[in-house]
């Protein structure tokens, strides 16, 4: 494919697709709307880096925030509106790496490591 100005112009403004959550279904899918109601970003404990607490274990950030596709990731649990995720396929009952949705605009995810 040939792309004249017109068609890179068009390529290169359109929009990227948010990433929303849906507690009914427990999925994250593509979506030209973010919404941010399940986003970790503004809760207190996320803002002040608190641990968290899953399947018995303690996590703590570790590294950045990480672009994730839906198809990378599963709902496991949930604290009030923010869902924590595992990798998808995960069947360890304690995973060492768990999501926290960080901004669904953007599709980033915190990652938290069992200590």
């Amino acid at each position: 494919m040939i792309l004249t100005p017109l068609v890179a112009a068009l390529v290169s403004t359109s929009p990227a697709m948010a990433c929303v959550y849906s507690p009914t279904s427990g999925t994250v899918r593509h979506s030209p709307y973010p919404a941010p109601a399940f986003e970790a970003a503004h809760v207190d404990w996320f803002v002040k880096n608190e641990p968290i607490t899953f399947a018995g274990g303690t996590y703590t950030k570790y590294g950045l925030p990480r672009l994730l596709a839906p198809s990378d990731i599963e709902a496991a649990s949930q604290s009030g509106n923010v869902p924590l995720f595992v990798e998808a396929g995960n069947q360890d009952d304690q995973p060492d790496i768990v999501y926290i949705m960080v901004s669904s605009a953007e599709c980033t995810f915190q990652p938290y490591a069992r200590q």
